[in-house]
Protein backbone atom coordinates (compact mmCIF):
# COMPACT_ATOMS: atom_id res chain seq x y z
CA UNK A 1 0.00 0.00 0.00
CA UNK A 2 3.09 2.31 1.03
CA UNK A 3 4.56 1.45 -2.67
CA UNK A 4 1.29 2.59 -4.31
CA UNK A 5 0.93 5.84 -2.28
CA UNK A 6 4.48 6.98 -3.77
CA UNK A 7 4.00 5.51 -7.33
CA UNK A 8 0.62 7.85 -7.21
CA UNK A 9 2.14 10.95 -5.52
CA UNK A 10 5.12 10.21 -8.27
CA UNK A 11 2.79 10.57 -11.01
CA UNK A 12 0.74 13.51 -9.59
CA UNK A 13 4.33 15.16 -9.13
CA UNK A 14 4.66 14.29 -13.35
CA UNK A 15 1.27 15.60 -14.30
CA UNK A 16 2.29 18.75 -12.58
CA UNK A 17 5.34 19.36 -14.64
CA UNK A 18 3.21 18.60 -17.11
CA UNK A 19 1.13 21.87 -16.35
CA UNK A 20 -2.28 19.72 -15.49
CA UNK A 21 -2.08 21.22 -11.85
CA UNK A 22 -0.04 24.05 -12.39
CA UNK A 23 -2.10 27.31 -10.42
CA UNK A 24 -4.52 29.92 -12.52
CA UNK A 25 -1.96 32.94 -12.17
CA UNK A 26 -1.76 34.89 -15.05
CA UNK A 27 -2.99 38.40 -15.64
CA UNK A 28 -1.26 39.52 -18.21
CA UNK A 29 1.74 40.87 -20.18
CA UNK A 30 3.47 42.52 -22.91
CA UNK A 31 6.45 42.57 -24.82
CA UNK A 32 8.46 45.09 -27.20
CA UNK A 33 11.97 45.13 -28.48
CA UNK A 34 14.60 47.62 -29.73
CA UNK A 35 18.35 47.51 -31.82
CA UNK A 36 21.15 48.13 -29.75
CA UNK A 37 24.81 48.31 -31.34
CA UNK A 38 25.98 46.19 -34.30
CA UNK A 39 23.59 42.49 -34.45
CA UNK A 40 22.12 42.95 -31.18
CA UNK A 41 17.98 43.74 -30.39
CA UNK A 42 16.84 44.18 -26.30
CA UNK A 43 13.72 42.39 -25.73
CA UNK A 44 11.95 44.06 -22.91
CA UNK A 45 8.69 41.96 -21.27
CA UNK A 46 5.65 42.76 -18.69
CA UNK A 47 4.19 40.21 -17.12
CA UNK A 48 1.65 40.23 -14.28
CA UNK A 49 1.12 37.69 -11.74
CA UNK A 50 -1.60 36.49 -8.75
CA UNK A 51 0.34 38.04 -5.60
CA UNK A 52 -0.21 35.18 -3.66
CA UNK A 53 0.38 32.10 -6.30
CA UNK A 54 2.49 29.48 -5.08
CA UNK A 55 4.44 26.99 -7.11
CA UNK A 56 7.01 25.03 -7.58
CA UNK A 57 9.65 27.24 -9.85
CA UNK A 58 7.58 29.97 -9.39
CA UNK A 59 9.27 33.08 -6.76
CA UNK A 60 6.92 35.70 -5.41
CA UNK A 61 6.76 39.20 -5.39
CA UNK A 62 8.59 40.28 -1.70
CA UNK A 63 8.89 43.52 -0.28
CA UNK A 64 12.64 42.63 0.04
CA UNK A 65 12.43 41.01 -3.67
CA UNK A 66 11.45 44.33 -5.14
CA UNK A 67 13.75 46.70 -3.21
CA UNK A 68 16.23 44.65 -4.26
CA UNK A 69 15.44 43.98 -7.79
CA UNK A 70 15.74 40.20 -7.59
CA UNK A 71 15.47 38.07 -10.02
CA UNK A 72 12.56 35.78 -9.67
CA UNK A 73 11.76 32.46 -11.70
CA UNK A 74 8.84 31.18 -12.91
CA UNK A 75 8.31 27.90 -15.05
CA UNK A 76 7.94 29.30 -18.28
CA UNK A 77 10.49 29.65 -20.98
CA UNK A 78 11.35 32.34 -23.79
CA UNK A 79 11.48 30.59 -27.49
CA UNK A 80 12.78 31.92 -30.78
CA UNK A 81 13.31 29.09 -33.47
CA UNK A 82 15.47 31.17 -35.76
CA UNK A 83 17.87 32.27 -33.27
CA UNK A 84 21.51 31.11 -32.66
CA UNK A 85 21.41 28.38 -30.16
CA UNK A 86 22.63 29.88 -27.09
CA UNK A 87 18.83 32.31 -27.61
CA UNK A 88 16.80 29.56 -28.89
CA UNK A 89 15.12 28.59 -25.72
CA UNK A 90 15.48 30.98 -22.18
CA UNK A 91 14.20 31.08 -19.12
CA UNK A 92 11.39 33.48 -18.51
CA UNK A 93 12.76 35.59 -15.08
CA UNK A 94 10.90 38.58 -13.75
CA UNK A 95 11.71 41.87 -11.27
CA UNK A 96 8.59 42.63 -9.24
CA UNK A 97 8.55 45.97 -9.82
CA UNK A 98 5.17 46.54 -7.77
CA UNK A 99 2.12 44.91 -6.08
CA UNK A 100 -1.05 45.34 -4.64
CA UNK A 101 -1.70 42.31 -1.99
CA UNK A 102 -5.19 43.60 -1.46
CA UNK A 103 -5.62 43.01 -4.96
CA UNK A 104 -3.92 39.66 -5.48
CA UNK A 105 -1.60 41.07 -8.49
CA UNK A 106 2.03 41.84 -8.57
CA UNK A 107 3.73 42.93 -12.03
CA UNK A 108 7.02 42.76 -12.85
CA UNK A 109 9.54 42.85 -16.03
CA UNK A 110 12.95 41.11 -17.58
CA UNK A 111 15.07 42.26 -20.38
CA UNK A 112 17.08 40.22 -22.22
CA UNK A 113 19.62 40.60 -25.13
CA UNK A 114 19.19 38.80 -28.25
CA UNK A 115 22.18 38.33 -30.96
CA UNK A 116 20.66 39.00 -34.94
CA UNK A 117 20.87 35.43 -36.32
CA UNK A 118 23.28 35.38 -38.83
CA UNK A 119 21.87 36.30 -42.75
CA UNK A 120 18.36 36.22 -40.98
CA UNK A 121 17.25 39.47 -40.23
CA UNK A 122 13.17 38.58 -39.11
CA UNK A 123 12.29 36.29 -36.83
CA UNK A 124 9.45 35.54 -33.56
CA UNK A 125 10.17 35.60 -29.98
CA UNK A 126 7.74 33.86 -27.75
CA UNK A 127 6.14 32.97 -24.50
CA UNK A 128 3.50 30.04 -24.22
CA UNK A 129 2.47 28.74 -21.18
CA UNK A 130 -0.38 28.14 -18.92
CA UNK A 131 -2.60 29.26 -17.02
CA UNK A 132 -4.94 31.98 -16.61
CA UNK A 133 -7.02 32.97 -13.31
CA UNK A 134 -10.39 31.75 -13.52
CA UNK A 135 -12.01 32.59 -17.03
CA UNK A 136 -15.75 32.73 -16.60
CA UNK A 137 -16.45 33.67 -20.06
CA UNK A 138 -18.93 30.61 -21.82
CA UNK A 139 -17.46 27.13 -22.48
CA UNK A 140 -17.70 27.54 -26.75
CA UNK A 141 -15.63 31.09 -25.81
CA UNK A 142 -12.58 29.30 -24.17
CA UNK A 143 -13.45 25.88 -23.87
CA UNK A 144 -12.12 25.61 -20.48
CA UNK A 145 -8.61 27.15 -22.16
CA UNK A 146 -6.03 27.98 -19.60
CA UNK A 147 -3.47 28.96 -21.78
CA UNK A 148 -1.62 32.36 -23.49
CA UNK A 149 0.78 33.33 -25.69
CA UNK A 150 2.61 36.29 -25.85
CA UNK A 151 5.15 36.94 -29.14
CA UNK A 152 7.23 39.94 -30.15
CA UNK A 153 7.86 39.73 -34.29
CA UNK A 154 11.49 41.05 -35.13
CA UNK A 155 12.62 42.69 -38.32
CA UNK A 156 16.13 44.29 -37.93
CA UNK A 157 16.31 45.19 -42.17
CA UNK A 158 16.66 48.71 -42.72
CA UNK A 159 13.48 50.86 -43.08
CA UNK A 160 12.72 51.55 -46.67
CA UNK A 161 11.52 55.30 -44.99
CA UNK A 162 14.63 56.04 -43.48
CA UNK A 163 17.77 53.28 -43.58
CA UNK A 164 17.79 52.96 -40.12
CA UNK A 165 16.55 49.68 -38.17
CA UNK A 166 13.19 50.07 -36.35
CA UNK A 167 12.17 49.47 -32.75
CA UNK A 168 8.66 47.69 -32.52
CA UNK A 169 6.15 49.89 -30.56
CA UNK A 170 5.82 49.82 -26.63
CA UNK A 171 2.55 49.13 -24.83
CA UNK A 172 1.85 49.10 -21.23
CA UNK A 173 0.55 46.78 -19.10
CA UNK A 174 -3.12 47.17 -18.04
CA UNK A 175 -4.06 45.84 -14.61
CA UNK A 176 -7.32 44.02 -13.98
CA UNK A 177 -10.41 46.40 -14.96
CA UNK A 178 -13.42 46.04 -13.53
CA UNK A 179 -16.77 47.07 -15.53
CA UNK A 180 -20.52 46.93 -14.40
CA UNK A 181 -23.04 44.64 -16.29
CA UNK A 182 -25.25 46.74 -18.87
CA UNK A 183 -22.87 49.96 -19.27
CA UNK A 184 -21.06 50.88 -22.22
CA UNK A 185 -16.95 51.52 -22.27
CA UNK A 186 -14.58 53.32 -24.35
CA UNK A 187 -11.46 52.50 -23.32
CA UNK A 188 -7.64 53.50 -24.51
CA UNK A 189 -4.94 51.01 -25.39
CA UNK A 190 -1.63 52.47 -23.60
CA UNK A 191 0.95 52.49 -26.69
CA UNK A 192 4.15 54.67 -27.58
CA UNK A 193 6.26 54.03 -30.64
CA UNK A 194 9.94 55.77 -30.28
CA UNK A 195 9.75 56.24 -34.11
CA UNK A 196 6.33 58.33 -34.01
CA UNK A 197 5.26 55.33 -36.48
CA UNK A 198 1.33 55.16 -37.19
CA UNK A 199 0.25 52.25 -34.31
CA UNK A 200 -2.81 49.91 -35.18
CA UNK A 201 -4.17 47.33 -33.25
CA UNK A 202 -6.03 44.00 -33.33
CA UNK A 203 -7.15 40.73 -32.49
CA UNK A 204 -4.46 37.99 -32.08
CA UNK A 205 -5.19 35.41 -35.34
CA UNK A 206 -4.67 31.72 -34.94
CA UNK A 207 -3.97 31.56 -38.69
CA UNK A 208 -0.76 34.04 -37.83
CA UNK A 209 0.58 32.11 -35.41
CA UNK A 210 -0.70 34.26 -32.59
CA UNK A 211 -2.20 31.95 -30.20
CA UNK A 212 -1.43 29.45 -28.20
CA UNK A 213 -1.45 25.70 -29.03
CA UNK A 214 -3.42 23.90 -27.15
CA UNK A 215 -6.00 22.88 -29.90
CA UNK A 216 -9.39 24.66 -29.33
CA UNK A 217 -8.78 25.84 -25.57
CA UNK A 218 -7.70 29.26 -25.93
CA UNK A 219 -8.38 32.52 -24.97
CA UNK A 220 -7.27 34.39 -28.37
CA UNK A 221 -9.40 36.33 -30.92
CA UNK A 222 -12.56 37.97 -30.73
CA UNK A 223 -14.17 35.47 -27.77
CA UNK A 224 -15.52 38.35 -25.93
CA UNK A 225 -19.11 39.31 -26.46
CA UNK A 226 -19.52 43.47 -26.86
CA UNK A 227 -16.07 43.71 -27.22
CA UNK A 228 -14.54 45.67 -30.42
CA UNK A 229 -11.32 46.28 -31.07
CA UNK A 230 -11.15 49.93 -33.18
CA UNK A 231 -8.21 49.28 -35.46
CA UNK A 232 -6.85 52.57 -37.11
CA UNK A 233 -7.02 54.54 -33.35
CA UNK A 234 -6.37 51.43 -31.08
CA UNK A 235 -9.20 51.69 -28.59
CA UNK A 236 -11.50 49.51 -27.41
CA UNK A 237 -15.66 50.11 -27.68
CA UNK A 238 -16.86 47.65 -24.51
CA UNK A 239 -21.16 47.18 -24.04
CA UNK A 240 -21.41 44.60 -21.72
CA UNK A 241 -25.20 44.37 -22.15
CA UNK A 242 -24.87 40.84 -23.19
CA UNK A 243 -21.80 39.68 -21.04
CA UNK A 244 -20.84 37.07 -18.77
CA UNK A 245 -20.48 38.36 -15.38
CA UNK A 246 -16.09 37.20 -14.52
CA UNK A 247 -12.80 37.93 -16.30
CA UNK A 248 -12.35 38.20 -19.64
CA UNK A 249 -8.96 37.24 -21.23
CA UNK A 250 -8.16 40.11 -24.30
CA UNK A 251 -4.78 39.34 -26.41
CA UNK A 252 -4.34 41.69 -28.70
CA UNK A 253 -1.57 42.30 -31.33
CA UNK A 254 -0.15 46.09 -32.03
CA UNK A 255 2.09 46.60 -34.54
CA UNK A 256 3.73 49.51 -36.25
CA UNK A 257 3.54 51.14 -40.00
CA UNK A 258 5.58 53.88 -41.96
CA UNK A 259 3.03 57.19 -42.03
CA UNK A 260 1.40 57.53 -44.16
CA UNK A 261 -0.33 54.03 -43.61
CA UNK A 262 -1.83 53.16 -47.15
CA UNK A 263 -3.83 50.48 -48.40
CA UNK A 264 -1.04 47.73 -49.41
CA UNK A 265 1.28 48.91 -46.30
CA UNK A 266 3.01 46.30 -44.50
CA UNK A 267 3.82 46.50 -40.86
CA UNK A 268 7.17 46.53 -39.41
CA UNK A 269 7.08 44.75 -36.59
CA UNK A 270 4.20 43.35 -34.15
CA UNK A 271 4.06 42.58 -30.39
CA UNK A 272 1.50 41.34 -27.70
CA UNK A 273 -0.59 42.68 -25.36
CA UNK A 274 -2.45 40.72 -23.27
CA UNK A 275 -4.82 42.01 -20.14
CA UNK A 276 -8.05 40.86 -18.23
CA UNK A 277 -11.55 43.19 -18.35
CA UNK A 278 -13.89 42.22 -15.19
CA UNK A 279 -17.02 42.53 -15.08
CA UNK A 280 -19.62 42.34 -12.63
CA UNK A 281 -23.15 43.09 -11.35
CA UNK A 282 -25.64 45.53 -12.54
CA UNK A 283 -25.06 49.33 -11.28
CA UNK A 284 -27.69 51.89 -11.11
CA UNK A 285 -25.52 54.24 -13.01
CA UNK A 286 -23.34 53.94 -15.45
CA UNK A 287 -21.46 57.49 -14.45
CA UNK A 288 -17.61 56.52 -13.84
CA UNK A 289 -14.78 58.39 -12.07
CA UNK A 290 -12.53 60.73 -14.40
CA UNK A 291 -8.69 60.96 -14.32
CA UNK A 292 -7.83 64.85 -14.67
CA UNK A 293 -5.91 66.07 -17.64
CA UNK A 294 -2.91 63.50 -17.27
CA UNK A 295 -0.06 63.83 -19.48
CA UNK A 296 0.80 61.25 -21.99
CA UNK A 297 4.61 60.96 -22.00
CA UNK A 298 7.29 63.02 -19.60
CA UNK A 299 11.09 63.37 -20.38
CA UNK A 300 13.74 63.07 -17.23
CA UNK A 301 17.23 62.78 -16.45
CA UNK A 302 18.78 60.30 -14.31
CA UNK A 303 19.69 61.52 -11.23
CA UNK A 304 16.68 64.12 -10.80
CA UNK A 305 13.86 63.87 -8.63
CA UNK A 306 10.46 63.60 -10.82
CA UNK A 307 7.14 64.61 -9.68
CA UNK A 308 3.74 63.92 -11.02
CA UNK A 309 0.27 64.58 -9.19
CA UNK A 310 -2.81 62.73 -10.14
CA UNK A 311 -5.97 63.97 -9.64
CA UNK A 312 -9.27 62.36 -10.06
CA UNK A 313 -13.06 63.19 -9.54
CA UNK A 314 -16.07 61.03 -9.49
CA UNK A 315 -18.84 60.51 -12.52
CA UNK A 316 -21.66 60.19 -9.60
CA UNK A 317 -21.39 62.76 -7.06
CA UNK A 318 -23.08 60.36 -4.66
CA UNK A 319 -19.90 57.73 -5.07
CA UNK A 320 -16.71 59.37 -3.97
CA UNK A 321 -13.62 58.26 -4.88
CA UNK A 322 -12.29 55.38 -2.91
CA UNK A 323 -9.18 54.91 -4.17
CA UNK A 324 -6.58 55.73 -7.08
CA UNK A 325 -4.67 52.53 -8.09
CA UNK A 326 -1.46 52.92 -9.96
CA UNK A 327 1.07 50.71 -11.29
CA UNK A 328 4.71 52.18 -11.19
CA UNK A 329 8.50 51.90 -12.19
CA UNK A 330 10.68 50.33 -9.40
CA UNK A 331 11.62 53.47 -6.90
CA UNK A 332 8.91 55.32 -7.93
CA UNK A 333 6.83 56.02 -4.83
CA UNK A 334 3.15 57.30 -4.46
CA UNK A 335 1.62 59.02 -1.38
CA UNK A 336 -2.00 58.42 0.69
CA UNK A 337 -4.54 59.73 -1.62
CA UNK A 338 -5.85 63.43 -0.06
CA UNK A 339 -8.16 65.83 -0.99
CA UNK A 340 -7.27 68.28 -3.32
CA UNK A 341 -7.74 71.82 -1.45
CA UNK A 342 -8.60 73.83 -4.75
CA UNK A 343 -11.90 71.09 -5.81
CA UNK A 344 -14.11 70.03 -3.79
CA UNK A 345 -14.88 66.38 -4.19
CA UNK A 346 -11.16 65.58 -6.07
CA UNK A 347 -9.12 63.29 -4.58
CA UNK A 348 -5.06 63.29 -5.27
CA UNK A 349 -2.17 61.57 -5.40
CA UNK A 350 1.25 62.25 -5.58
CA UNK A 351 4.26 60.25 -7.13
CA UNK A 352 7.97 60.59 -6.86
CA UNK A 353 11.11 59.31 -8.10
CA UNK A 354 14.48 59.67 -8.31
CA UNK A 355 16.03 57.54 -11.03
CA UNK A 356 19.68 56.34 -11.55
CA UNK A 357 21.01 55.78 -14.23
CA UNK A 358 20.03 51.93 -13.93
CA UNK A 359 16.82 52.91 -14.93
CA UNK A 360 17.76 55.07 -18.56
CA UNK A 361 14.97 54.02 -21.10
CA UNK A 362 11.54 53.58 -21.02
CA UNK A 363 9.15 53.13 -18.30
CA UNK A 364 5.15 53.69 -17.84
CA UNK A 365 2.92 54.35 -14.66
CA UNK A 366 -0.54 53.60 -15.28
CA UNK A 367 -2.92 54.80 -12.39
CA UNK A 368 -6.72 54.31 -13.04
CA UNK A 369 -9.64 55.66 -9.83
CA UNK A 370 -12.16 53.88 -8.38
CA UNK A 371 -15.27 55.55 -6.66
CA UNK A 372 -17.36 54.08 -3.51
CA UNK A 373 -19.01 51.16 -5.72
CA UNK A 374 -15.53 49.90 -6.90
CA UNK A 375 -16.56 51.12 -10.20
CA UNK A 376 -13.42 52.70 -12.26
CA UNK A 377 -12.52 55.49 -14.64
CA UNK A 378 -10.37 53.31 -17.09
CA UNK A 379 -6.40 52.96 -17.27
CA UNK A 380 -4.38 55.60 -18.03
CA UNK A 381 -0.64 55.91 -18.43
CA UNK A 382 2.20 58.22 -18.32
CA UNK A 383 5.07 57.14 -20.46
CA UNK A 384 8.03 58.22 -18.65
CA UNK A 385 11.89 58.59 -20.80
CA UNK A 386 14.68 58.61 -18.49
CA UNK A 387 17.60 60.05 -20.78
CA UNK A 388 20.16 61.94 -19.92
CA UNK A 389 19.36 64.87 -22.63
CA UNK A 390 15.83 65.31 -23.41
CA UNK A 391 14.74 67.15 -26.05
CA UNK A 392 14.64 71.27 -25.07
CA UNK A 393 14.78 74.36 -26.71
CA UNK A 394 18.35 76.49 -27.20
CA UNK A 395 17.51 79.83 -26.45
CA UNK A 396 21.00 80.82 -26.45
CA UNK A 397 21.52 79.42 -29.95
CA UNK A 398 17.41 80.70 -31.08
CA UNK A 399 17.01 83.36 -33.25
CA UNK A 400 16.23 85.81 -31.05
CA UNK A 401 17.90 83.83 -28.20
CA UNK A 402 17.09 85.35 -24.62
CA UNK A 403 17.32 89.89 -24.22
CA UNK A 404 18.02 89.64 -27.68
CA UNK A 405 16.57 91.76 -30.38
CA UNK A 406 15.84 90.66 -34.21
CA UNK A 407 14.59 93.05 -36.90
CA UNK A 408 10.81 92.55 -37.68
CA UNK A 409 10.53 91.02 -41.42
CA UNK A 410 13.23 88.53 -40.35
CA UNK A 411 13.02 84.50 -39.60
CA UNK A 412 12.56 83.41 -36.55
CA UNK A 413 14.61 79.81 -35.39
CA UNK A 414 14.08 77.62 -32.89
CA UNK A 415 16.92 75.48 -32.53
CA UNK A 416 16.66 72.75 -30.04
CA UNK A 417 19.59 70.18 -28.19
CA UNK A 418 18.84 67.63 -31.42
CA UNK A 419 17.07 66.49 -34.50
CA UNK A 420 13.38 67.15 -34.44
CA UNK A 421 9.93 66.23 -36.19
CA UNK A 422 6.91 68.27 -36.77
CA UNK A 423 3.89 67.34 -34.19
CA UNK A 424 0.97 65.37 -36.33
CA UNK A 425 -1.05 67.10 -34.06
CA UNK A 426 -1.64 71.10 -33.14
CA UNK A 427 0.73 73.30 -31.12
CA UNK A 428 1.26 76.78 -31.44
CA UNK A 429 4.22 79.48 -31.15
CA UNK A 430 2.97 82.97 -29.69
CA UNK A 431 4.35 86.00 -29.72
CA UNK A 432 2.78 87.66 -26.60
CA UNK A 433 2.99 91.01 -24.81
CA UNK A 434 4.52 90.79 -21.80
CA UNK A 435 2.54 93.89 -20.03
CA UNK A 436 -0.70 93.15 -21.97
CA UNK A 437 -0.95 89.30 -22.46
CA UNK A 438 -1.95 89.99 -25.64
CA UNK A 439 -0.77 88.00 -28.57
CA UNK A 440 0.75 89.95 -31.60
CA UNK A 441 1.32 86.71 -33.15
CA UNK A 442 0.90 82.90 -32.91
CA UNK A 443 1.26 80.34 -35.45
CA UNK A 444 -0.11 76.01 -35.69
CA UNK A 445 3.23 74.78 -35.92
CA UNK A 446 1.37 71.72 -38.67
CA UNK A 447 1.02 74.71 -40.98
CA UNK A 448 3.31 74.26 -43.64
CA UNK A 449 4.36 77.85 -43.01
CA UNK A 450 6.71 76.56 -41.08
CA UNK A 451 9.82 74.51 -41.71
CA UNK A 452 11.75 72.19 -39.88
CA UNK A 453 14.81 71.00 -40.76
CA UNK A 454 17.36 69.17 -38.85
CA UNK A 455 17.32 70.56 -35.10
CA UNK A 456 15.00 74.03 -35.86
CA UNK A 457 12.08 75.13 -36.62
CA UNK A 458 11.39 78.72 -38.46
CA UNK A 459 8.83 80.68 -39.30
CA UNK A 460 8.18 84.39 -40.09
CA UNK A 461 6.06 86.35 -38.77
CA UNK A 462 4.48 89.83 -40.57
CA UNK A 463 6.26 92.48 -40.02
CA UNK A 464 3.65 94.72 -39.79
CA UNK A 465 2.25 93.20 -37.35
CA UNK A 466 4.90 93.06 -34.75
CA UNK A 467 5.84 96.95 -34.45
CA UNK A 468 1.85 98.29 -35.19
CA UNK A 469 1.77 98.43 -31.54
CA UNK A 470 5.02 100.08 -30.84
CA UNK A 471 5.34 104.02 -29.36
CA UNK A 472 9.05 103.80 -30.59
CA UNK A 473 11.16 101.91 -32.89
CA UNK A 474 11.50 98.85 -30.86
CA UNK A 475 9.32 96.36 -28.65
CA UNK A 476 9.84 93.72 -25.89
CA UNK A 477 8.08 90.26 -26.65
CA UNK A 478 7.77 87.19 -24.90
CA UNK A 479 8.43 84.13 -27.35
CA UNK A 480 6.00 81.12 -25.64
CA UNK A 481 6.28 77.73 -27.20
CA UNK A 482 3.42 75.35 -26.37
CA UNK A 483 4.74 71.72 -25.30
CA UNK A 484 4.67 69.34 -28.50
CA UNK A 485 5.82 71.90 -30.98
CA UNK A 486 8.69 69.05 -31.55
CA UNK A 487 9.32 65.54 -31.54
CA UNK A 488 12.15 63.84 -31.03
CA UNK A 489 13.65 61.73 -34.31
CA UNK A 490 14.82 59.19 -32.18
CA UNK A 491 12.66 57.94 -28.99
CA UNK A 492 11.82 59.92 -26.13
CA UNK A 493 9.01 62.75 -25.53
CA UNK A 494 8.34 65.86 -27.18
CA UNK A 495 9.55 69.04 -26.30
CA UNK A 496 8.36 70.61 -22.94
CA UNK A 497 6.67 74.33 -22.76
CA UNK A 498 9.04 77.23 -22.93
CA UNK A 499 9.46 80.41 -22.84
CA UNK A 500 11.88 83.47 -23.06
CA UNK A 501 12.04 87.19 -23.56
CA UNK A 502 13.14 88.64 -27.10
CA UNK A 503 12.91 92.33 -28.63
CA UNK A 504 11.79 92.97 -31.96
CA UNK A 505 13.05 96.32 -33.64
CA UNK A 506 13.06 98.20 -36.55
CA UNK A 507 15.25 98.73 -39.43
CA UNK A 508 17.44 102.56 -38.42
CA UNK A 509 17.62 104.96 -40.65
CA UNK A 510 19.65 103.91 -43.79
CA UNK A 511 20.10 100.15 -42.89
CA UNK A 512 19.37 98.02 -45.26
CA UNK A 513 17.42 94.65 -44.10
CA UNK A 514 20.19 91.62 -43.21
CA UNK A 515 20.73 89.24 -46.31
CA UNK A 516 19.02 85.72 -45.22
CA UNK A 517 16.53 88.11 -43.12
CA UNK A 518 13.53 86.64 -46.26
CA UNK A 519 13.06 83.69 -47.73
CA UNK A 520 11.64 80.71 -45.21
CA UNK A 521 8.13 80.73 -44.66
CA UNK A 522 7.85 83.62 -47.43
CA UNK A 523 4.19 83.73 -49.36
CA UNK A 524 5.20 83.48 -52.95
CA UNK A 525 3.32 85.57 -55.73
CA UNK A 526 2.89 85.02 -59.41
CA UNK A 527 5.40 87.41 -60.83
CA UNK A 528 9.50 86.88 -61.57
CA UNK A 529 10.80 83.79 -60.63
CA UNK A 530 13.37 85.59 -58.03
CA UNK A 531 13.81 89.42 -57.68
CA UNK A 532 16.86 91.47 -55.47
CA UNK A 533 14.35 93.21 -52.79
CA UNK A 534 15.89 96.59 -50.84
CA UNK A 535 14.11 97.67 -47.64
CA UNK A 536 14.37 101.51 -47.38
CA UNK A 537 12.74 102.95 -44.38
CA UNK A 538 9.46 104.93 -44.52
CA UNK A 539 10.92 108.20 -43.30
CA UNK A 540 13.27 108.27 -46.07
CA UNK A 541 11.62 107.58 -49.22
CA UNK A 542 8.19 109.55 -47.68
CA UNK A 543 5.53 109.73 -50.91
CA UNK A 544 7.89 108.14 -53.11
CA UNK A 545 6.04 105.39 -55.04
CA UNK A 546 7.83 102.20 -54.10
CA UNK A 547 7.72 101.01 -58.39
CA UNK A 548 9.94 104.51 -59.03
CA UNK A 549 12.26 103.60 -56.17
CA UNK A 550 16.00 102.94 -57.90
CA UNK A 551 19.70 102.74 -57.13
CA UNK A 552 21.68 105.73 -57.83
CA UNK A 553 24.54 104.98 -61.25
CA UNK A 554 27.93 103.29 -59.10
CA UNK A 555 25.56 101.99 -56.20
CA UNK A 556 26.81 98.62 -57.57
CA UNK A 557 29.05 97.71 -54.54
CA UNK A 558 25.71 97.60 -52.28
CA UNK A 559 24.27 94.59 -53.78
CA UNK A 560 26.45 92.56 -51.53
CA UNK A 561 23.94 93.77 -49.00
CA UNK A 562 20.55 93.35 -50.40
CA UNK A 563 18.10 90.48 -49.57
CA UNK A 564 17.52 87.28 -52.67
CA UNK A 565 13.82 86.70 -52.22
CA UNK A 566 12.26 83.56 -53.32
CA UNK A 567 9.01 84.83 -54.06
CA UNK A 568 8.32 87.44 -56.51
CA UNK A 569 7.98 90.95 -56.20
CA UNK A 570 5.14 92.67 -57.84
CA UNK A 571 4.82 96.48 -58.30
CA UNK A 572 1.13 97.52 -56.72
CA UNK A 573 -1.64 98.48 -59.58
CA UNK A 574 -0.83 101.84 -59.44
CA UNK A 575 2.07 101.59 -61.10
CA UNK A 576 2.14 101.50 -64.46
CA UNK A 577 1.23 98.33 -66.50
CA UNK A 578 4.06 97.49 -68.34
CA UNK A 579 6.09 97.60 -65.16
CA UNK A 580 4.01 95.32 -63.26
CA UNK A 581 6.48 92.26 -62.52
CA UNK A 582 9.14 93.62 -64.35
CA UNK A 583 12.62 94.32 -62.64
CA UNK A 584 12.87 98.05 -64.51
CA UNK A 585 15.96 99.13 -65.78
CA UNK A 586 19.68 97.95 -64.42
CA UNK A 587 19.61 99.49 -61.13
CA UNK A 588 15.87 99.41 -59.76
CA UNK A 589 15.50 98.50 -56.24
CA UNK A 590 12.57 96.63 -54.63
CA UNK A 591 9.42 98.25 -52.52
CA UNK A 592 9.99 99.29 -49.02
CA UNK A 593 8.68 97.58 -46.34
CA UNK A 594 4.67 97.37 -45.38
CA UNK A 595 3.07 100.56 -43.70
CA UNK A 596 3.55 99.84 -39.73
CA UNK A 597 6.92 98.22 -40.20
CA UNK A 598 8.94 100.64 -40.06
Amino acid sequence: MAKFGMELLNLLVFLCVLHFCNGSHFRGGSMSWKPIGNNFIKLKYKVGFKFNHEEPGFDRCTTDAQHDRTELSTSGKLECESCTEYDKMKDLKWICNDFEESEDSAVGYFTYIYHIPENNTEFDISYEHCCWINLESPIDKYGGAKGWKMLAHVDVSPRPDNGKINSSPVPANIPMEKFYKGCHYHLRIPVYDRDNDAIRCRYANEDKGECPADGNKKACGPNTDGLKINYKDCTLDFDTRNVEEGNHAVNVIIEDYIRPVKRKSQPLSKVSLLFLLYVERESTSCLKPMIIDPPSCKSIRPDEHFEMVIRAEPGDPWKPISKIRTQKPYGMRASQMVDDPDVPGRKMVTLRWYPTPYDLGEHSVCFSALDSDSYTSGLYCTFIYVERDPLQPVPEKSTPGEDDFIVAGETWIVKFNKQVNRPKSSAYIRIVNPETDKIAYQVDVTDSSVVYEDNMINFLPPREGLLMAASSMKIQYELQLDGGIAMPKEGGCASEPAKWIIGVRALKPGELQPPGGIGIGARPRDCNPTTLEIFVPNETVQDVKDCFLHLPEGAVDVIEQVTLTPYELCCPGSCEKDTAGKMGPPGHAGRPGPPGYM
